[in-house]
């Protein structure tokens, strides 16, 4: 009998987690459609992957999905796509999804339809 994952865990959360174990940590999200993983270290991050992306520009899609994740413990990555602090790397996303919303509202479209 196989039990169904159980996606409880937050990017911060499952940092958090890492911070106290001294072994790696994989969050995992999967379904028909999706594929979404990071590994913790300790304070640093290994590798994000999800859906094809990799590194800070998984990361910025994670938060972005609000994804929840299951949790492995003592799971190595398969490769290194990242290799920073988690605080690092969140300051990183956060600037990345902010750039990004304000590129995507500062177009001529979203000028015009302000200025009504």
């Amino acid at each position: 009998m196989t039990t169904e994952p159980k996606f409880l865990y937050t990017l911060d959360r499952g940092a958090a987690h890492a911070l106290e174990c001294n072994l790696p940590v994989q969050l995992w999200y999967a379904d028909d459609d999706h594929f979404a993983e990071v590994f913790f270290f300790r304070d640093m991050v290994l590798h994000a992957e999800v859906d094809g992306l990799y590194g800070v520009a998984a990361v910025v899609a994670m938060f972005t999905s609000g994804l929840q994740f299951a949790m492995n413990v003592g799971v190595w990555p398969r490769e290194c796509t990242i290799t920073t602090s988690w605080g690092t790397a969140r300051i990183e996303a956060e600037l990345e999804r902010a750039r990004h919303h304000h590129a995507r509202h500062d177009d001529a479209a979203s000028e015009r339809i302000a200025e009504r």
